[in-house]
């Protein structure tokens, strides 16, 4: 049954594109460590060509250990730069290692995008489409930036575009070597960024609606693809179990590895999440930045309106709040003054969550999951730009931010538009290959996670759709895929 079309891209315009793409690349790596700012913050460090934030030791420090110790010390985060880190560690040192990991990120993101481009030629049945794609992520910074990152986005894109191909040319060809490549992809991107589980299900879907929803056909192909990553979980979860006692499928709750959000404001951030705010303390003006912005005169204005109190909690009721949440940390710990203040803010923080839901559960079921989306797809910033502050950039450091926040506003909505355009014209398979971007994208939004980096794994997918649908409105000879021949 037809799935995707045949088409192939011309194979010199493949070459030209591998070009253009590894001279783009070039180009970023060079600008976001020429034109940084090596003072960025107190969570953000530069050396040479990478970044680090407060997250990376997390990833790096216990594949380091394995070298050191012969063991991997965290729960807190997958092996999945295990197999890249002790191959080039081998031959080079801590410092060259890091180096040599930016490189490749970069290559492989190259590489990656290439794939990308084809990909949206094979849906799409065009050489334009290839081109449109191609064109789009070269001048994209939203995705590359992450290859000057040592964090696990850069390699979890790279690798869920090489597994999405992998499996496009099974479809294609039905052998099965693409098939177990897909998979095993799949799982490497499955261990650098678990929120590509959601992916499962819907190669699941486009294995039995390729089938000629034959399920007999489609289990056996299944179980092929993601042998890899049932093999490579049950490993993983066997160790934890072994090694702390407990049968650990993906990582360690978050208030065992973030150990700088304390139980005090890890009850605060939930409130903010229940009440439609945003939960990143460096968005300024919104809840988190309120709390966590010591303000003994109150000048700063509260991140409520009139109408999101409630009987419960009033105005004073939240400033209280967030006085006692200053408060706690000049307490000594562990002491029962301590535990008694945070008692008080866990309790106040639950039953102010409670008494939001009871009072504006429309809001809170329907209007703050749009908000949330509307936030992630359409920020008013560009975050993790290496760049001083926007007041302190010179105009080709704002030119280069400003073109990055237009053109995801211009992909975001695209990619929207796309999605209503394929469902008017019935297109189907097309749609669901539009879920592998929007099942992360809703996940995200639902659960309040609007952090710009976990918009990255997605946006790729945004821009092969947003490319189609640029496409088809400006072929006049284009028919939807549900016409096309393969």
């Amino acid at each position: 049954m037809q799935f995707i079309t045949a088409y192939t891209p011309n194979p010199r315009s493949i070459r030209i594109w591998l070009g253009i793409l590894l001279a783009s690349r070039l180009i970023w790596m060079l600008l976001f460590t020429i034109m940084r700012d090596d003072q960025l913050d107190t969570t953000r460090m530069a050396n040479g060509l990478y970044l680090t934030t407060r997250d990376t030791p997390m990833y790096y420090e216990p594949i380091e250990s394995i070298i050191q110790s012969g063991r991997y010390t965290s729960i807190c985060r997958m092996p999945g730069l295990m197999p890249i880190y002790i191959p080039i560690r081998a031959f080079a040192s801590v410092e060259m290692t890091k180096q040599i990991i930016i490189v490749f990120q970069y290559l492989l993101d190259a590489f990656a995008c290439l794939l990308l481009s084809i990909i949206a030629a094979r849906i799409y049945g065009s050489q334009k489409a290839f081109t449109y794609t191609a064109a789009l992520i070269s001048v994209s910074s939203f995705c590359v930036l992450r290859a000057s990152f040592l964090l696990s986005e850069s390699f979890c894109i790279s690798f869920i575009i090489i597994s999405l191909y992998c499996l496009i040319v099974f479809l294609d060809n039905q052998q099965k070597r693409y098939l177990i490549g897909a998979g095993i992809f799949l799982c490497w991107a499955i261990f650098l960024r678990q929120v590509c589980v959601l992916i499962v299900p819907i190669y699941a879907v486009v294995l039995f609606v390729a089938a000629g929803y034959n399920f007999k056909k489609s289990f056996i192909q299944a179980f092929m693809l993601f042998l890899p990553l049932a093999v490579a979980l049950g490993a993983w979860t066997t160790r934890n179990q072994i090694s702390h006692g407990r049968p650990i499928v993906f990582v360690a709750p978050l208030n065992e590895c973030m150990t700088q959000i304390t139980p005090s404001y890890a009850a605060i951030r939930s409130f903010i999440v229940v009440t439609g705010k945003d939960f990143q303390p460096w968005s300024i003006g919104d809840a988190a930045h309120w709390y966590t912005t010591q303000d003994p005169d109150r000048k700063l204005p509260l991140p409520y309106r009139a109408d999101e109190l409630t009987d419960v909690y009033t105005t004073d009721s939240l400033m209280a709040l967030k006085e006692d949440y200053h408060y706690i940390q000049t307490l000594p710990y562990p002491s029962a003054a301590h535990d008694s203040m945070q008692s008080s803010i866990i309790e106040r923080t639950q039953r102010y969550s409670d008494a939001y839901i009871k009072n504006y559960p429309f809001r809170y079921y329907v209007g703050n999951r749009i908000w949330f989306l509307t936030k992630l797809l359409f920020p008013t910033r560009i975050d993790d730009f290496p760049f001083p502050a926007f007041t302190s950039m010179n105009a080709v450091q704002k030119a280069l931010k400003a073109s990055s926040l237009l053109l995801l506003w211009i992909v975001s909505a695209m990619s929207l538009l796309a999605f209503i355009y394929h469902a008017l014209f019935g297109e189907w398979k097309t749609l669901l290959w539009m879920m592998i971007p929007l099942s992360m994208i809703i996940f995200q939004g639902w659960l309040g996670y609007i952090e710009q980096r976990f918009l990255a794994t997605s946006y790729p997918f945004m821009v092969v759709f947003a490319a189609g649908l640029i496409y088809r409105l400006t072929s006049r000879s284009s028919k939807p895929l549900s016409v096309q021949q393969h």
